[in-house]
């Protein structure tokens, strides 16, 4: 019983680990060297780059947040970093 309770924790750990591997792979070309830096093409990408900040990053294009950071796709501004007390 032991060894089966020790089986079913390793196996839930390693899926863990392969799903926050494929979760923190960069979608965009290069490997994030140096000399082979992330390509950011898009605004997705753009916000990827949280999750590799130990990594090299390359701007390809001008990026357009507009569409984004609209209204109803999950990101709300209501200024409150530029309202004063």
């Amino acid at each position: 019983m032991k060894t089966m309770k020790s089986f079913f924790l390793a196996l839930a750990l390693t899926g863990l680990s392969i799903s926050s591997a494929i979760a923190q792979t960069f979608s965009g070309a290069g490997s994030g060297a140096t000399d082979d830096p992330y390509v950011i093409t898009t605004p997705a990408q753009l916000d990827q780059v949280r999750n590799h900040l130990d990594k090299h990053f390359r701007l390809l294009n001008d990026i357009d947040l507009a569409e984004y950071i609209a209204p109803g796709n999950g990101y709300e501004n209501d200024n409150a970093f530029f309202k004063t007390c």
